[in-house]
């Protein structure tokens, strides 16, 4: 067998999300305030930009559109 290990699932809850975004607001940085609630940094990043800026937030689709290949043209 492998040395798999199980990734942890987050054990934390919106009430430390609330305080920890709370904090950020009050001026503690976000990797701080990630260490200090036990939540991870991406997802407080993540609320945080969505708090900030719902367009920035990362349910928000991306822009740009999809490549595109030409059969029937050559490049000369």
């Amino acid at each position: 067998m492998g040395k798999y290990k199980a990734k942890k699932v987050g054990r934390w809850t919106e009430r430390n999300m609330d305080e920890a975004l709370a904090a950020v607001r009050g001026c503690m940085s976000l990797k701080e305030a990630a260490r200090q609630f036990k939540i991870p940094y991406t997802t407080l990043q993540n609320r945080h930009m969505e708090c900030m800026d719902p367009a920035k937030g990362r349910k928000q689709k991306r822009a740009g559109g999809h490549t595109v290949f030409m059969m029937n043209k050559r490049l000369s």
